[in-house]
């Protein structure tokens, strides 16, 4: 029985994780669109120089699962037929591409780049929802710097209070989205809100599905939310930045000019930095191609005064003489 119940643990783990990771499969054909069989495939993750390796099986297929985001390099090399390279293969969050590959008759020496493609279609679910990419997330000047304002940038997202994640995808209701922080489910079972939200610069991409939503999603029926982290790569990357507001650069508002008021105090700063790349020991270890590292720090400082109106009693009130009240 106690091994039983580690095998389930173990498992109900990994299942957890396939939300965040995609997945390339194919077909290799030749010229006379016969199946290829025992052809090698190689995968290459052009970020990280992690690379992968198989072999197609009796059918000609090829597959490639639990994928990282990022951009990949593919190439199909078999005896009699000239080594074939395909770049440029863009995988998103959750995303299941299908890469079909068609060799020239040729020496393994000879290389064919193929440069030129239709863009690649998920054609393995019916997942409606869209992908909020790096630069956009960058670019947008958010409120707060707060993410949950990022998700109501996609199609079909509205809410209440977006501020604490009270988000409506697809028409659904409120409190019925599921969270997942690289793919690790991230929702509070008291209000249904993300008990983890990384900071705007330490997320990579946010994939929002609303509609049509596969087995994976299967603990909800208000729409997921996915966020994906940022990574190293090999090279190091990193930045720093502050956010500042100060009464200094603010005019005085509205209610304070109208009864003769100083400007309010206010001072507000969103600052911190990342740093991500192998990890590299001199003389030690040599991480590039293998093992990698991201940091990120977010602080934030706040100092404001409010204007506040209130009624106290006056003397005659508190006397129990009301006659000039109303």
């Amino acid at each position: 029985m106690k091994n039983l119940l580690t095998l389930a643990l173990v498992l109900s783990c990994a299942l957890s994780a396939q939300v965040n990771t995609g997945s390339i499969t194919g077909l290799v054909t030749d010229p006379a669109n016969a199946i290829v069989v025992g052809a090698t495939v190689t995968l290459t993750n052009d970020d990280t120089g992690v690379k992968l390796a198989t072999r197609t099986t009796g059918g000609g297929q090829y597959q490639f699962l639990a994928l990282q985001r990022g951009r990949y390099t593919l190439e199909v090399t078999a005896p009699g037929f000239k080594k074939t390279e395909r770049g440029g293969l863009e995988l998103k969050v959750g995303d299941r591409l299908g890469v079909d590959v068609k060799l020239e008759v040729g020496g393994v020496t000879e290389v064919m780049n193929v440069v030129a493609e239709s863009p690649l279609l998920v054609t393995t679910n019916a997942n409606l929802g869209t992908v909020i990419e790096n630069r956009k997330i960058m670019e947008l000047p958010l409120p707060g710097r707060n993410p949950t304002r990022l998700f109501q940038t996609a199609p079909g997202v509205g809410g209440i209070n977006s501020d604490l994640g009270d988000l409506r995808l697809g028409g659904g209701r409120t409190r019925l989205v599921e969270f997942y922080v690289d793919g690790s489910p991230t929702t509070a079972v008291s209000d249904a809100r993300s008990t983890a939200l990384p900071s705007i610069d330490a997320i990579e991409e946010v994939r929002v599905e609303t509609n049509n939503l596969s087995a994976e999603y299967g603990r909800t029926s208000g729409g997921a939310i996915n966020i994906q982290t940022r990574a190293g790569t090999n090279q190091y990357h990193g930045s720093l930045y502050n956010f500042a507001q100060s009464d200094v650069l603010n005019a005085n508002d509205w209610n304070s000019n109208r009864r003769g008021f100083a400007k309010a105090g206010f001072q507000r700063y969103y600052f911190g930095g990342t740093l991500g790349g192998p990890v590299h020991l001199p003389r030690l270890y040599d991480g590039r191609n293998r093992t990698f590292f991201f940091f990120g720090y977010e602080q934030w400082k706040w100092r404001t005064s409010d204007l506040l109106r209130s009624t106290v009693p006056t003397p005659a009130q508190r006397a129990g003489d009301f006659t000039t009240t109303f």
